[in-house]
């Protein structure tokens, strides 16, 4: 029998595949009691991963549906200011960059401006107003639009990435648990980011406090894949210690 997390990690994704289960279908599946499976559904209703009804749980808003940069641009923005300056003092005139669509990764975006004699690639459409009038070298992958990311995703967008090389990516995420790594919610964007930190020599991933033990289904980076974490807040010993163990340095922006 899996554990707790992985079970539940198992339903999530059984759920996105077929939108409803039922509580027996599950029970036998993963060999566990009627309890056991109550109990795990209790906990992911309260997360917001999925609905229950009697005898079966339905997928939720919270894994299908992202809000919109407008509206995610706002949250915990004052961790998102700090996350972005201390992102941008790794950035070097000279260096060719990789920025993915994430409303923290924008923040560092406007706060490089003024920089000079840089080279940026995105699949972010937000991006061109970051750097309008900037004289910065900014360039899009192909892709279909993902207007609620504003973003450019799917196997163009990927191999437009792959036939690239970069100095240093900058991507955000939705989630990070220990025993996954980093994940979103969307497979086109995990598939994106994938290949974008396999295009960067140094990669590093910008989030604030409340993405840490947030579910995101699709994993797209294992801890040894990053280079650099820039958060706030003090993260779980337990967990910065994996993180280290793994080679990650650990940057706590608001410190």
């Amino acid at each position: 029998m899996k554990n707790a997390s992985e079970r539940r990690d198992q339903i999530i994704k059984l759920l996105q595949k077929h939108g409803t289960v039922s509580n027996q279908e599950l029970a036998e599946l993963f060999g566990a009691t009627p309890a056991t499976i109550r109990r795990d559904l209790d906990y992911l209703e309260g997360i917001g991963a999925l609905t229950r009804s009697w005898g079966k749980a339905t997928i939720g808003s919270a894994i299908t549906t992202v809000a919109p940069p407008a509206e995610r641009e706002g949250r915990s923005l004052g961790e998102k200011e700090a996350i972005a300056r201390a992102a941008a003092r790794f950035v070097e005139d000279g260096d060719s960059l990789i920025l993915d669509s994430s409303t923290t990764v924008l923040q560092m975006a406007e706060s490089l401006q003024e920089r000079s004699a840089l080279s940026v690639v995105t699949n972010f459409i937000s991006a061109a107003y970051a750097f309008a009038g900037s004289g910065i070298s900014l360039q899009f992958s192909g892709g279909f639009f993902d207007d609620k990311m504003m973003s450019l995703v799917g196997p163009d967008c990927e191999a437009f990435f792959r036939s690239i090389s970069v100095s240093k990516a900058f991507i955000g995420t939705t989630s990070l648990r220990a025993g996954q790594g980093f994940a979103v919610c969307s497979p086109f964007q995990s598939e994106a980011k994938r290949s974008m930190i396999a295009a960067a020599e140094q990669v590093f991933i910008l989030m604030d406090q409340s993405k840490v033990g947030a579910y995101g289904i699709n994993t797209f980076a294992d801890f040894a894949d990053v280079d650099v974490l820039i958060t706030t807040g003090i993260l779980e010993k337990s967990l910065e210690d994996q993180l280290r163990k793994s080679g990650v340095e650990i940057i706590y922006a608001d410190r």
